[in-house]
Order: C-alpha cells, then structure tokens, then sequence
C-alpha cells in the first residue's frame, strides 16, 4: 500500500519492526549466542533508517503524486465513459 501512495500504512511495517526490537531485547538474560542477537538488533535497527531516510522519504512523497495522477486520470475516464453511455442511450 506504501508503493501505491498510501503513506499512512507505513506505520504497519515500524510497529513490527519495534515490537521485532522489543521481542530481542529481554533475551539478553538466557545469553544466546552473540552473533544472533546483535542480527537480531541489527535487522530492525537498519530497517527503521532506511524508512527514515532521505531518499525513501521522497519516493514515498512521488508514490503519493503518482497515485494522485491515477486517481485524476480515472475520474477523467470515468466521466467520459458516462457522457458516451448518455448519448447512446
């Protein structure tokens, strides 16, 4: 929904990546294996900065404009096919 121009879904995918962190974190106490757990960490960590960055900023910013341009264009269509079923009909 994101690619489509929909930015307010992109809560969905940062809501699981930090309840992802919030599930890592307290397995410190059964001392897993360090490798796991800093992947564990990282995984999530590196997914909330690239939602956060500049340039995923602004492909969110021209998805909206794309989905705006197709809304357009499809009133426009469906207008014109009313006026033809009017004259035929």
């Amino acid at each position: 929904m994101i690619v489509r121009g929909y930015p307010g879904w992109l809560w969905i995918p940062v809501v699981l990546m930090v309840l992802s962190l919030l599930g890592v974190l307290p397995t410190i106490e059964y001392r897993p294996h360090k490798v796991f757990y800093v992947l564990g960490l990282l995984f999530p960590l590196l997914a909330l900065l690239l939602i956060n960055s500049k340039r995923h900023r602004e492909a969110r910013a021209e998805w909206v404009k794309l989905r705006q341009k197709r809304q357009r264009i499809a009133k426009i269509i469906h207008t014109q096919r009313q006026r033809a079923r009017r004259r035929a009909g």
